[in-house]
């Protein structure tokens, strides 16, 4: 991943089928983010307890000793339910309806940042497009986005409640229950928002992704809808090695199964390779959109990287003369 889309702890982001693994190894379910309404300990939480993911959510999250949080703002958009720390006042330069945050209780909204509208349009538009360019049948079941005020707050609150999980930017998690999205409030968090709503959307039901495609599409996504054919802090380097005739190896992505492994390089190559399938040819991306509708509906399909080595015995060239039309433009 490029430092354009690093955490502000020098640490990548995580989200949809790894964040699956990482919940399940740490035997943490989604009882223990105190969404829940729950009086178990953390010694209590285990992901093989079903019964423990079926309470109900309530205004009041509280776990014994921990982290008590009452959610100042509540509402839902879509199939998004969002939860945040600060309150939300109406501006009374804006048209009914539209809101923004205060930066923490009983301060004055002053920062455009801050504005929940942009929030709410952002989260609906960007699972448009993923299940517009995907072929993705629209879901009904409740996201939950989390978003706190501060970093320190949202850092606080993971510490509580997921002590086992690396510190990232923004959280994409889900076990057998709800998916849960966590942030909070910083100049880049619409592009937190729409690589993690990405990671929802695709891994919503039925097999995961393989990391490489599930980070490669959350990165083509992240940037806003404009920029997403020339426009990605990716495109430079990648044309660049396509210049001199390079091109990422789609199997060493493949052999990649752990976030831990998944450094910056294969978060931009990801990205090129779901660039690659979804602008090159029309049959590419019936290919891609394909493979995820197996995925989703749990068909036993072979690995992308083998279909596209059969079906397209010319990969390598396809690829370094796709991205070396954009030095030409450039040029």
């Amino acid at each position: 991943m490029s430092t354009s889309v690093q955490s502000s702890t020098n640490q990548p982001k995580v989200g949809g089928a790894d964040a699956v693994r990482m919940t399940r190894r740490c035997c943490l379910g989604l009882v223990a983010t105190g969404l829940i309404n729950t009086h178990l300990s953390a010694d209590e939480v285990d992901g093989s307890n079903q019964a423990n993911r079926t309470r109900t959510l309530s205004t009041s999250k509280v776990a014994p000793g921990r982290v008590k949080t009452k959610w100042a703002t509540e509402y839902r958009v879509g199939r998004f339910q969002v939860h945040s720390d600060a309150p939300m006042v109406a501006s009374k330069s804006s048209p009914a309806g539209e809101f923004v945050q205060a930066a923490a209780a009983g301060q004055a909204a002053t920062s455009s940042q801050l504005d929940h509208k942009k929030v709410a349009a952002e989260l609906i538009a960007v699972q448009r497009d993923v299940e517009r360019t995907l072929k993705i049948q629209p879901a009904e079941s409740t996201i939950h986005v989390v978003l706190f005020h501060a970093e320190h707050e949202y850092n606080r609150y993971l510490s509580a409640y997921f002590p086992k999980l690396p510190r990232r930017r923004a959280l994409y998690l889900q076990d057998r229950g709800p998916g849960m999205l966590f942030a909070y409030w910083h100049a880049d968090l619409l592009e937190d928002l729409r690589h993690e709503v990405v990671h929802a959307v695709v891994n919503d039901e039925g097999q995961s992704p393989p990391i490489w495609l599930d980070e490669g599409v959350a990165e083509y996504f992240e940037v806003p809808a404009g920029q997403r054919f020339a426009g990605s802090p990716h495109l430079p380097a990648v044309v660049a090695k396509c210049n001199d005739a390079t091109s990422p190896s789609l199997a060493g992505l493949a052999k990649v199964k752990s976030m831990a492994e998944f450094t910056e390089g294969y978060y931009r190559d990801s990205w090129a390779w779901v660039h690659f399938l979804l602008h090159r040819n029309r049959p590419l991306r019936r290919q891609l959109v394909r493979y995820l509708a197996d995925l989703r509906s749990g068909t036993p399909v072979e690995p992308l990287e083998k279909q596209l080595q059969r079906t397209c015995p010319d990969l390598h060239q396809q690829f370094v003369a796709h991205f070396r039309h954009f030095a030409s433009r450039q040029g």
